[in-house]
């Protein structure tokens, strides 16, 4: 219902959407036209923030106010990708200059827009470090200032343990295994300012050292104990998989039956609680046992309390490839001395050490087996006895056994306390039985008498 005249008119227009206004045009002459014109009106549209410029990554919390409309729908883009439905969201910016644009629109159709700048400026310093590395290894720590940092500069590094680092490039080495280890690195730099990042380093779980050495020659039909052990700077805890020339076993120790000749190709996979894993391959030989004449096998024995030592003596005219000693299905570290050759063939002699605390009492057989160049081969069996003064089954029967049975053992310690006893009862200074006569100047007994006593 609002009237105006002129040429040219201002209007505020009191709500958005379409709004029709007439225009009446009158000359001189009387004539008049008039015509209608349809406006479309927009929303008032004003985004604010609390903070447009920054360290990144910035956080920034939008806020907005509308007029003109109502039941509005509200769209915010931060970045390709990035949005918001909320009238007065929040965003985090990573480094960059961004263009925030804000549109709104109502019930009846208005729309209306804003626009806003926000720069996420690089932080003073960037960092690099080592990761993906296990516990045996130092990680490496590196702070490089940015060029708009000013000096003096200084680092401090926080570890999961407790300990902190000072220095701008350290290395640093974890006592204990984790697989996501947070790092606190706080650098400063200018008139005292700090900027604080937290740092996540990945480590990975050693690789398990494993030892396993079997002999690299045995005879046909040996039942062979095959041993493993692996040690880890992070676990203490494995398991043992084996493949014997396509059989598939478990556990630690395995005993496996050689019936034929041929070479025996053998790994042992060995993994830790954590996961890491290690492979250890293994080839065999495995020759036709024999009584060759061309091989001569002797032997010499020395004993030194429990330890018996055995030298070993193996001459042979077509050379010697290798020297295995066997108790049952156990192999036993036999090593060689030296070597010479002779006009007879090759000569070598071999230590061999038995200690008798680490067996039961009784007699075992040694087997010493002996390969030639040609694949001969010849054998011994030496005799071990274990006795039970020494043997690792050592009890009150071996006692009594020592002493030539039960009557002499109870003998000796019947006699044994008795003088014990009477040691004790002479000691004592009221003891009716023992009469002091005479002492000398310094007090001691010049004669003792025992009364009724021979």
């Amino acid at each position: 219902g609002q009237h105006e005249t002129g040429a040219s008119i201002s209007h505020v227009f009191s709500s958005s959407g379409p709004d029709t206004f007439e225009v009446q045009v009158s000359d001189q002459g009387g004539y008049t036209e008039t015509r209608n014109f349809t406006v479309d009106v927009g929303l008032y549209v004003a985004v604010a923030a609390n903070q447009t410029s920054g360290l990144g990554p910035l956080p920034v919390q939008f806020s907005s106010s509308v007029l003109g409309g109502s039941g509005y729908s509200f769209n915010w883009t931060f970045s390709p990708g990035h949005y918001s439905l909320e009238q007065n969201p929040s965003y985090t910016f990573p480094v960059g200059n961004y263009t925030v644009r804000f549109l709104v629109k109502s019930a009846n159709g208005a729309t209306g827009s804003a626009n806003i700048s926000i720069q996420s400026l690089p932080p003073p310093v960037s960092f690099q470090y080592s990761t993906d590395l296990n516990i045996t290894q130092a990680f490496h720590f590196d702070a490089i200032p940015n060029w708009d940092a000013k000096g003096p500069y200084n680092m401090s590094w926080s570890f999961p343990n407790g300990q902190t680092i000072t220095g701008m490039n350290i290395s640093y080495r974890f006592p204990v295994y984790d697989e996501l280890n947070t790092v606190i690195a706080t650098f400063s730099y200018g008139d005292g300012k700090t900027w604080t990042q937290y740092l996540t380093v990945r480590m990975i779980p050693a690789v398990p050292v494993v030892a396993f050495n079997p002999p690299s020659i045995i005879p046909t039909g040996t039942m062979l104990s095959l041993n493993a052990s692996a040690t880890s700077p992070d676990s203490s805890s494995f398991s043992y998989s084996w493949d014997i020339n396509g059989t598939s076993e478990s556990g630690q120790s395995v005993l496996y039956y050689f019936q034929n000749p041929g070479n025996y190709s053998i790994s042992v996979t060995v993994t830790d609680s954590l996961g890491a894993s290690a492979v250890v391959y293994r080839t065999i030989e495995v020759l036709p046992q024999g009584t060759n004449s061309s091989i001569a096998i002797s032997y010499t024995r020395d004993a030194n309390g429990p330890m018996d030592y055995y030298t070993v003596k193996v001459l042979s005219t077509s050379g010697i490839i290798a020297v295995e000693a066997f108790l049952g299905t156990t192999p036993l570290n036999i090593s060689e001395i030296n070597s010479t050759y002779t006009a007879s063939g090759e000569l070598a002699y071999f230590n061999l050490s038995m200690d008798q605390r680490d067996y039961p009492a009784g007699t075992y057989g040694i087997s010493i087996v002996a390969f030639n160049n040609n694949s001969q081969s010849n054998h011994i069996s030496i005799p071990f006895s274990v006795t039970s003064q020494y043997s690792s089954t050592f009890s009150l029967a071996d006692i009594i056994a020592f002493f030539g049975g039960f009557s002499n053992f109870l003998i000796i310690i019947l006699t044994v306390g008795g003088l014990v006893i009477a040691y004790a009862s002479l000691r004592r200074e009221d003891n009716p039985d023992v009469i002091v006569e005479g002492t000398s100047p310094r007090g001691r007994p010049e004669k003792v008498v025992l009364k009724g006593r021979k």
